[in-house]
């Protein structure tokens, strides 16, 4: 990519976009591998809270961290999935 101030020097550019899971319908739709991706989504972002030291925002309703139940994983899914409501926007690359 070009570097936005000096047209002569190409850049290297990183960058995400998306949500975590593959694409929308593993947000929406309610079939079984879909719902069995959701949970296992759920329970890798408590893991990462743990790992970050965010304990008290990852305590499970089972009493045990990191196995997805937790306030702060259950938040980040659902802030996906209210988000993979919206229909994308239309990129050009």
């Amino acid at each position: 990519m070009q570097d936005f101030t000096d047209s002569t020097q190409v850049i290297a550019f990183i960058g995400q976009s998306g949500l975590g899971l593959p694409n929308r319908d593993y947000y929406l739709q309610g079939h079984p591998p879909y719902a069995a991706a959701r949970k296992a989504y759920q329970q890798h972002i408590a893991r990462m809270f743990v790992l970050l030291g965010r304990l008290a925002q990852c305590r499970g309703a089972s009493g045990r961290y990191g196995d997805g139940s937790g306030d702060a994983a259950r938040q980040g899914v659902d802030v996906r999935h209210r988000t993979a409501r919206f229909p994308a926007p239309f990129t050009i690359s």
